[in-house]
């Protein structure tokens, strides 16, 4: 139980992590055109 609570957290700070990269790509390329 403890480890699929640890396993799912990970995945999700992977995921905001993700969100975070695309915003600021997405954000580079609006200054860029």
């Amino acid at each position: 139980m403890v480890v699929s609570i640890y396993l799912l957290t990970r995945i999700e700070g992977k995921m905001e992590n993700l969100t975070v990269s695309i915003n600021k790509l997405s954000s580079a390329l609006e200054k860029v055109s």
